[in-house]
């Protein structure tokens, strides 16, 4: 059986008497038995003990009485009779029982090996002793104890301190809390009670204000969103509404049909006065108003037709003044010869009064229009009823005129609804007379594997983006649907006579181009079935063109030009395109082949014009090919033709090495001063160098005078001589 002390924490003392020292005695770490509870704990052991005491056994059965509840330690010192039975503890000096006190003194700091106190027996202690703790050091362990029971205080004191601010917080935050919920329960009431106050005071109010006559409620004197007053008077009748009310009864009547703006009357009850337009106009949207005065001038030219006139673009009313009508007759019709129709014959007499009574144009639109059945334009040199028939009657499909019927017709083969002028018969040749699956007719030529598409805009039909309104952008003068058409390869259509017309052209101007032999839209070449015939000149022109400008690069020495090797230039291995880039050909007025003429860069010499001007400025006389020149010894060599025919220069005695704008040969010389603008082409042929003689001549031959062409003989051969010797 084993008991345990429990006691206070090492903070705490245990006080005791010492031998021989007269008053309490504390000794610091070490816990009192007296101080509060001891708990006992039962344990049973394996072992019997024979040598078990009796205060064991009480012990033994007193703590299996108690099971482990605490019992209550008497605070008195034991008596003198049970001190002789206890012994006495060496550092607190508390007296206890024999089988504790070992345990005792290990909780005190005292090791079983430590001498025993003297007042302990050697048998209790184990044979050892223990001195007593000097004067000095228990003085110490006083101070100290004293100091840690006033720092507990202390802390003790603080904590307290701490408790009261919180409650003093606590207390204050819910008086506060109090005091804001009186506040707000006086602020509520005050409230309550103005809200009540104010309501009964317009409530005495509105008793005084006049009622609207459409909601029979108090009309407002105070301002809306707008910054209007709620009121309205009328000012006709003075009638009083609430603005609300009056705009929507207003709105709501305007947007009858025929309102306007003298019909509207009062809403007022027994009132037959009509709204004024000062409050119409105030009242209602700018839109609704408007469409009354609309409605109110369109009742006013129905009333009086002779008088008014409405424009059918913006409606304005012009008025009417025929007093100078009654006046008219053919000496009035005589007098003004330009009065003719769109056809260009002279007006009747019946369609001149017409246009004099009924032709207006309005001063706000500049629409021409006629007043009596409102068609824009005027139909000029015909009545109503004469342009009525004329717009019912079967038209030319190509010019929209009339149809006769009687007539015969010029042409054979001509479709039937085309008119009797010989350019609409023409075209009635060659147009398809076939009606597409869509119901409209075909726009195409004759003979055609198959027809062209649709070209009316709004036909679900049509699968292509030119439509019959579109203009040819070749003539620009009228729409597809004017003449038969074709769809070239690329996808644009034209018409079949302007694409013909413009490859017979051929090139504008001077030097030969083929520019003519592509799309104006995509620049792609022309090509469909019909122009097979036109295109095949133009076609052979070009191979051969192609073959003398490669010939000619070759004998120029420009086959390895820097545009033909560089790979960042567009000529790169391409020799014709640049042949025909830099190479000038013209075509011979004699015998209509083609010659060289020169380099292209001679063309911005002209002395004649700018660049670009030689469409103008070009004489198609004077373009002749060196076999055409004026010289019956040499007109071409009988091995290389007259292509390689060397000229003696134009304006000196010296070979020419230049041949400017296909007319004028150039030597090296004469070129340059043309370059540098000393034009010797603007001088006289006196002013020119005159050959010294056929001996001092560089030449060594007789030819005409400078000024003139003159052809010395074939370049290869002359070549091919020196090349020999």
């Amino acid at each position: 059986v084993s008991v345990m002390v429990l006691g206070t924490p090492p903070s705490s003392r245990s006080v005791g008497k010492m031998d021989g020292v007269d008053g309490p005695y504390v000794t610091p770490g070490c816990p009192d038995p007296y101080a509060e509870t001891v708990v006992a704990t039962t344990t049973t052991t394996t072992s019997s003990s024979s040598s078990s005491s009796s205060s064991s056994s009480s012990s033994s059965s007193s703590s299996s009485s108690s099971s482990s509840s605490a019992v209550p330690i008497q605070e008195d010192p034991p008596a003198q009779e049970e001190k002789d039975e206890m012994v006495q503890c060496p550092l607190c000096f508390s007296y206890l029982e024999v089988e504790v006190i070992e345990r005792h003194a290990r909780s005190c700091g005292l090791d079983a090996d430590d001498d025993p106190p003297p007042s302990c027996g050697e048998d209790d202690w184990g044979g050892k002793g223990k001195e007593i703790m000097p004067e000095q050091e228990l003085e110490d362990s006083i101070l100290a104890g004293k100091q840690a029971d006033d720092a507990a205080a202390d802390a003790l004191f603080a904590q307290q301190l701490q408790e009261e601010d919180e409650i003093l917080r606590d207390e204050a935050r819910r008086n506060r809390m109090a005091e804001e919920e009186r506040l707000t329960r006086e602020f509520l009431q005050q409230e309550e009670a103005r809200i009540k106050e104010e309501a009964e005071q317009k409530k005495s109010e509105a008793a005084k204000m006049p009622a609207c006559d459409l909601c029979a409620h108090p009309v407002s004197f105070e301002l809306n969103d707008t910054g209007s007053l709620g009121v309205y008077y009328l000012e006709t009748c003075t009638h009083v509404f609430c603005r609300v009310c009056v705009a929507d009864w207003l709105n709501e009547q305007a947007n009858k049909p025929g309102a306007t703006i003298n019909a509207i009357q009062c809403p007022a009850r027994a009132c037959t006065t009509c709204v004024g337009t000062a409050d119409l106009q105030h009242l209602l949207p700018q839109a609704t108003y408007e469409m009354l005065l609309n409605n109110e001038l369109s009742n006013l030219v129905h009333s009086d037709p002779d008088s008014f006139v409405k424009c059918p673009s913006c409606s304005v009313i012009i008025e009417r003044d025929t007093s100078h009508v009654k006046k008219i007759d053919e000496d009035n019709l005589r007098k003004n010869p330009n009065l003719r129709s769109v056809d260009g014959e002279k007006l009747s007499l019946e369609a001149y009064i017409h246009r004099e009574k009924h032709r207006f144009r309005c001063s706000n639109c500049n629409t021409e229009f006629c007043g009596a059945c409102g068609n824009q334009p005027y139909h000029l040199s015909m009545t109503c009823d004469q342009y009525k028939r004329h717009k019912e009657a079967r038209r030319c499909r190509f010019c929209d005129a009339p149809l006769e019927v009687s007539r015969a017709r010029k042409r054979k083969n001509c479709a039937n609804d085309v008119c009797f002028s010989s350019e609409c018969e023409q075209r009635g040749t060659e147009v398809c007379t076939k009606t597409l699956s869509c119901g409209h007719q075909c726009c195409g030529i004759r003979a055609e594997k198959q027809c062209l598409s649709c070209l009316v805009d709004d036909c679900p039909s049509r699968t292509v983006q030119q439509c019959s309104g579109d203009y040819c952008t070749i003539c620009y003068a009228e729409g597809l649907d004017a003449a038969p058409c074709i769809q070239l390869t690329c996808g644009h259509i034209f018409h079949s006579h302007c694409i013909k017309k413009k490859v017979a052209n051929k090139w504008p101007g001077a030097r030969i181009t083929f520019g003519f032999l592509n799309c104006p839209n995509c620049s792609r070449e022309i090509s469909h079935p019909s122009l097979q015939r036109e295109l095949k000149e133009p076609l052979k022109l070009r191979e051969d063109i192609r073959r003398r400008a490669k010939l000619r690069l070759s004998h120029e020495g420009m086959e390895k030009h820097s545009q033909l090797t560089d790979p960042k230039s567009k000529f790169y291995k391409q020799p014709e395109l640049f042949a025909f880039h830099v190479l000038c050909y013209y075509q011979c007025f004699k015998c209509q082949k083609p010659y060289f003429g020169g380099f292209r860069n001679c063309e911005n010499m002209q002395d004649d014009g700018a660049p670009g001007d030689e469409e103008k400025n070009f004489n198609a006389s004077e373009l002749i090919c060196a076999a055409c020149v004026p010289n019956s010894d040499l007109k071409a060599c009988k091995l290389h033709g007259s292509e390689f025919i060397e000229f003696k220069c134009r304006f000196c005695c010296n070979v020419a090495q230049w041949f400017c704008w296909g007319t004028t040969h150039f030597c090296t010389s004469c070129h340059r001063l043309q370059e540098r603008g000393e034009y010797v082409t603007k001088k006289k042929k006196e002013d020119l160098p005159q050959c010294p003689g056929r001996k001092k001549c560089p030449l060594g031959i007789e030819h005409p005078p400078s000024g003139q062409e003159f052809a010395l003989g074939c370049a290869l051969c002359r070549r091919m001589q020196k090349e020999d010797f």
